[in-house]
């Protein structure tokens, strides 16, 4: 089993962003429901060219933390990312009228 837990305040958020880019994120804490808020959060602060840069840095520092072998099946993937990241903010841009706060459009997506 793993950590489903995301975070639901300011001080949470940061938190979580920050165990990211220090890369002490524990491996039980980091699935698909992070990625998708650690995405947000800089896609929510940062331009999209530089929340692509941010991610897709911080997820290959966090894999090598975590000691993820790279192969073809596995690992991270930089195509798959930056789509993702597109994606997403497109989503964000066009569902979330400008209203709402990161974590308001993190419970959305």
């Amino acid at each position: 089993m793993f950590d489903m837990t995301l975070p639901t305040t300011k001080t949470e958020y940061e938190s979580l962003i920050s165990e990211f880019e220090s890369s002490t994120m524990p491996k039980s804490k980091w699935h698909h429901p992070q990625h998708v808020a650690v995405a947000i959060w800089y896609l929510d602060n940062l331009s999209l060219d530089k929340a692509i840069e941010k991610v897709c840095e911080g997820i290959k520092k966090l894999n090598a933390a975590h000691g993820v072998v790279q192969t073809k099946e596995s690992g991270y993937h930089e195509t798959w990312t930056i789509f993702f990241l597109k994606v997403l903010k497109n989503f964000m841009m066009t569902n979330t009228h400008g209203a709402y706060s990161t974590i308001d459009k993190m419970n959305e997506a």
